[in-house]
């Protein structure tokens, strides 16, 4: 059986802002920090924001998503549309809400029935393309 991601890379080019945003909207904690990398717990996966070494290697837009229990999804729609222009799509029975980071990152924040974790938990989905 597959299970998530044991990490997720992004190329950010403000290290600090980025970490910033990831901290404070998403409540994630930093495991670890250097000059040009930052990672951060996402229930088992690590959130790896790392700035660009040489010649950035991102495509143009990138989209993930992270898991919030069913029952914490209102709390956290209530929360983020004070500060972004959510939108948000139903699959189901299960809802899901996007939003941008500092980097311009679509960020997706999936409501799972099937979970006892509190806060953001979880990867489930990353894809990088050209727009």
């Amino acid at each position: 059986m597959l299970s998530g991601p044991h990490w997720l890379a992004l190329e950010v080019k403000y290290l600090d802002r980025a970490r910033s945003f990831y901290e404070a909207f998403l409540d994630l904690e930093v495991r670890r920090e250097t000059d040009t990398e930052a990672t951060l717990a996402v229930g088992g996966t690590d959130l790896v924001l790392r700035a660009p070494s040489t010649v950035p290697r991102g495509g143009l837009h990138t989209h993930y998503a992270m898991t919030v229990p069913a029952g914490e999804y209102d709390d956290w729609y209530d929360r983020l549309e004070e500060r972004f222009d959510l939108v948000e799509h139903q699959f189901g029975s299960a809802r899901s809400l996007y939003f941008y980071d500092t980097e311009g990152n679509c960020v997706e924040l999936g409501e799972r029935s099937d979970t006892d974790a509190a806060g953001v938990s979880g990867v489930f989905e990353g894809a990088t393309g050209s727009g």
